[in-house]
């Protein structure tokens, strides 16, 4: 939602629809998110508006007309700038502005030249050109950003990578499963989020471990075949962790 209360969301299979208070509706534009829908799109203080896509069509047997997308809409719905992929690509996470205006989106993409698919933060300007984009392998995670710049993203392999504003590694810190969450930051910098081995962490921005939380201490594992997607930490440091249930 806006600051002239327009609402935003993205719905299968392709659009991205603005709504008026009323509910009627203001614009739409193909977005082409038909398998997986991330989240809805970031909206930047100048009121751009930035949603990522897949491949469409997002199946890997039928043919595909074009890849993953990084959409930028003005508030008009006209577009602003459109970052294009090749075939067989998802950047349908939810997207990160930092306060300079970058842009840090993750997903899948085709390497250069070679027919096989890679994972990649990609920092883009606030005009769509590239940064930098730094390749690792099964990013999962959606980004988050702390106040000194620094990006935090999951992986699938069970890392937390922390990446310095210009690209480079700033550390990694190891889980037993996958981490598809958004890392919650709290006000002195403590980095809070989930892991699919069943823990909830709590990590200095060092890297070091403060402490963990078992949720599956005692129950059955088989009923918290969880997905720790997100902790809300309040200004007077509690966290509310958001759990879905996936089994």
């Amino acid at each position: 939602i806006d600051k002239n209360v327009i609402i935003y969301f993205v719905s299968p299979p392709i659009y991205l629809f603005a709504l008026y208070p009323n509910g009627t509706e203001k614009w739409r534009y193909p977005v082409y998110a038909t398998a997986h829908i991330g989240a809805g799109p970031v909206i930047s203080p100048d009121g751009t508006l930035y949603v990522g896509s897949e491949s469409y069509p997002h199946d890997k047997d039928a043919k595909q007309e074009f890849g993953a997308r990084v959409y930028a809409l003005n508030p008009n719905g006209t577009l602003k700038w459109r970052y294009d992929t090749t075939e067989g690509s998802c950047l349908a996470n939810p997207i990160a502005v930092a306060n300079d205006g970058t842009l840090y989106v993750t997903g899948s993409f085709l390497h250069e030249g070679e027919l096989i698919t890679g994972n990649a933060v990609i920092a883009f300007n606030p005009d769509g050109s590239i940064k930098w984009k730094f390749k690792s392998e099964r990013i999962e995670g959606p980004p988050s950003i702390a106040e000194d710049g620094t990006i935090y993203v999951g992986t699938k392999t069970g890392q937390l990578l922390a990446l310095n504003p210009d690209g480079s590694q700033k550390w990694i810190f190891q889980t037993g499963a996958g981490i598809s969450a958004i890392a919650a930051l709290g006000k002195d910098g403590t980095i809070y989020f989930g892991s699919w081995d069943g823990n909830f962490y709590a990590l200095n921005p060092e890297g070091k471990e403060l402490w963990r939380f078992d949720v599956k201490k005692g129950r059955d594992p088989k009923l918290f075949s969880t997905q720790v997607k997100k902790a809300t930490v309040e200004p007077d440091d509690y966290l509310y962790p958001e759990i879905i249930i996936t089994s």
